[in-house]
């Protein structure tokens, strides 16, 4: 112990007239704080608070009935909390410890600041534009989800019609080599001994020919005395796998000898070739395809056949060819190939 220690033990009542000295000293500077605090919280109450605090004091002064307090209501004395005094739970145990008696929740009403309610009690918003910003935003997320499931349909429609336009010129193209020699039924294309169906391979090539002749390009076969291509024995058993399908075996044989030598598909076994000619087409009826319906894996082409006289032409000298002009029809049976093929597997007549 110091020596000034000793000397307030060794004077006691000086020492306990210093520690009401201070005591007092520190008494008034809290009562003036308090002053302060009470002064500033004074100045933020605006005219709306001092006439909602008279009417409230004076009911008869507004000559309206005064709506009663939550104290009438339930009977329960209220006390009250300035805005600033804080809510929380860490802060009402604050409130507890600091004046020794426990608060509830229903003993403890808090009165907000004047400025942040009307005069009717309603709260003021903090931002007077939220509900219509949370509005419009509503609306603008409604329509481009919209807006979204109309360009998917959309897409997907265009998508399916670009698709079937593709298909069904592909099938055309496919069609087109035996349509144009009006074949009879058949029910397979490898069990059939028509030779339509080995004259419409045959075509296809010769046809092929002929629109790189008319580009001025190099034949690509040699010509025979009669000026028939003379075409190798494999290209023509490619040509009927394309129209007909791996699976199908075309019976080789020579056919249309009636027309005579310049138009006879002439089988040559010894060279493995064909002598023919130009393609041959029956001039009685022109093919026009009608509809085409899916069954199953396999599609069922409707081609209509329009006889010569009833073909019309237009004002610009076009051919007008139409199903509804079609004397008879046919049912093709064609199927699509893994590798995206075309190929025709029978043809019926329609009944």
């Amino acid at each position: 112990m110091t020596m000034n220690d000793w000397k307030k033990m060794e004077n006691p009542l000086e020492n306990q007239q210093t520690v009401e000295d201070l005591l007092a000293e520190l008494e008034r500077e809290l009562s003036v704080a308090s002053s302060d605090n009470d002064l500033e919280k004074s100045e933020k109450w605006d005219d709306d608070s001092l006439l909602a605090g008279s009417a409230a004091a004076d009911p008869a002064a507004t000559g309206k009935r005064q709506r009663p307090t939550r104290a009438a209501r339930t009977g329960r004395p209220i006390r009250s909390v300035e805005e600033d005094q804080p809510d929380t739970p860490d802060d009402r145990d604050e409130l507890e410890s600091f004046s020794g008696e426990e608060f509830s929740g229903e003993d403890i009403s808090i009165v907000r600041s004047a400025s942040r309610y009307t005069r009717h009690g309603h709260r003021r918003g903090r931002y007077k534009f939220a509900a219509p910003l949370g509005l419009l935003m509503i609306l603008l997320t409604i329509a481009g989800a919209v807006s979204l499931v109309f360009f998917g349909v959309s897409a997907v429609v265009r998508n399916n019609s670009r698709r079937s336009a593709e298909l069904r010129e592909q099938i055309e193209y496919t069609l087109k080599p035996l349509m144009l020699l009006t074949p009879n039924a058949f029910e397979s294309a490898g069990d059939t001994e028509e030779s339509t169906l080995l004259q419409a391979a045959i075509d296809k090539l010769t046809v092929a020919d002929m629109i790189k002749k008319q580009q001025g390009k190099e034949d690509t076969y040699l010509h025979d005395l009669n000026d028939r291509m003379i075409i190798p024995l494999k290209e023509v058993e490619d040509s009927f796998a394309s129209l007909f399908g791996n699976a199908a075996k075309p019976k080789h044989h020579t056919f249309s000898e009636e027309a005579g030598d310049y138009y006879a598909y002439e089988y040559d076994e010894k060279n493995s070739c064909y002598y023919a000619p130009y393609g041959m087409y029956d001039a009685m009826y022109y093919p026009v395809m009608d509809t085409i319906s899916r069954s199953g894996d396999k599609y069922l082409v409707r081609v209509g056949y329009v006889r010569q006289p009833d073909i019309q032409i237009n004002d610009l000298g076009e051919e007008i060819i139409t199903p509804a002009q079609a004397t008879y029809f046919q049912i093709y049976t064609v199927q699509q190939t893994e590798i995206g093929n075309v190929i025709i597997l029978a043809v019926a007549d329609e009944d």
